[in-house]
């Protein structure tokens, strides 16, 4: 289904295969509660990169995946939750493009990748226990670190829990495969995107012809900065309100970019 994104960032560079730490932070209320099977929020998204599937009869040609994501769904595993997905690639995409330039619109790379090795995308999620109900602010902050040989960082504080990457060491590791083997990085997007597939309230799939949904943000942050923001100082900060009106504040140090 179409997407509804504004605000796009520059896209992140590269020193040596990595980039800065990049720091996104923002306020965000749904009006009701998802009804797409999955519906993105914000993203991390790539290049203008294609994928042909090989020798598909119609010749169909799909986006890349973002590299990292924020969102929803009505699907059951994920209904009401807040979900977070992460990808990585260690293949030269652009390389496997036929070495086509970024600025060539699309790039095209065929056969599809195969998911799960090192040739295909590798795909991680992490699905918030506590629920994501509408009309309630929630407030997301997230560090990523992208890389392009298959390491990377990441860490996501909702609400100031962190939901991924409370150190390099435990289950939860900061250290994570998370962005693409491409030359020019990522950048950042927020709006809605959703799945064309909806679901009644009594759980019937069908597929919708249009898709209407409103969402809200506020105090859009996005940079490099140095801070921890899984320290007690800053999450403690983090403070939700408990109303329906857009936050007046927001209690965060501000990215310097």
């Amino acid at each position: 289904m179409g997407a509804s994104f504004f605000d796009q960032t520059e896209h992140v560079t590269f020193t040596n295969g990595r980039s800065a730490p990049m720091y996104v932070s923002y306020w965000l209320r749904l009006e009701t509660a998802a009804q797409a099977d999955w519906e993105i929020y914000g993203q991390w998204h790539g290049s203008q990169l294609q994928l042909v599937a090989d020798g598909s009869a119609d010749g169909t040609i799909t986006g890349l995946e973002p590299i990292v994501s924020f969102g929803s769904g009505a699907r059951a595993e994920y209904k009401n939750k807040f979900v977070v997905t992460w990808r990585s690639v260690k293949t030269n995409l652009d390389a496997a493009a036929g070495g086509q330039s970024f600025a060539t619109d699309p790039k095209l790379m065929t056969p599809l990748p195969a998911p799960g090795t090192e040739w295909g995308i590798r795909t991680r999620s992490v699905i918030d226990a506590v629920p994501f109900p509408a009309n309630v602010w929630t407030h997301i902050a997230s560090r990523v670190v992208f890389a392009k040989d298959g390491t990377g960082e990441f860490q996501v504080w909702r609400d100031g829990r962190a939901l991924l990457g409370t150190s390099p060491s435990n289950d939860n590791p900061s250290n994570t495969p998370v962005g693409y083997n491409e030359n020019i990085g990522p950048a950042f997007n927020h709006g809605i995107y959703a799945s064309p597939t909806t679901f009644t309230d009594a759980g019937v799939a069908t597929q919708a012809a249009t898709y209407t949904r409103n969402i809200h943000y506020s105090g859009i942050q996005w940079g490099r900065e140095l801070v921890n923001f899984a320290d007690s100082t800053s999450t403690q900060r983090l403070i939700v309100p408990n109303s329906s009106t857009a936050p007046s504040t927001i209690h965060l140090q501000s990215p310097r970019v």
